[in-house]
């Protein structure tokens, strides 16, 4: 794999510094501290063009893998209804049917 770009190396050594040491020699030690273009199921797709199987992330990707078509035409198609969407001026009618 080829090396962070010096902008890049700076950044992370600037987050290792500030935010996160620990996070930062983790991914270092699972060679996971790179780019990634674009994840598809278990595959994460690296900007050298390099392939990680993904054993490790959570966020609600273990199930479905990464960027699942089903839920990706799901969330398209409410994005494009523009509902209603973190009101809190009003009483929602689905919590008060379910309390």
């Amino acid at each position: 794999m080829e090396g962070p770009s010096k902008a890049e190396a700076s950044a992370v050594q600037s987050y290792a510094d500030h935010v996160n040491p620990q996070w930062v020699r983790l991914l270092d030690l699972l060679q996971m501290n790179v780019q990634y273009t674009r994840c598809t199921g278990a595959e994460l797709c690296t900007t050298d063009r390099g392939v990680i199987v993904d054993f490790l992330s959570g966020y609600c990707v273990h199930n479905t893998g990464h960027n699942h078509p089903y839920i990706i035409d799901q969330l398209q198609q409410e994005l494009s209804r523009r509902g209603p969407a973190m009101l809190q001026s009003h009483v929602p009618d689905l919590a008060g049917q379910l309390a």
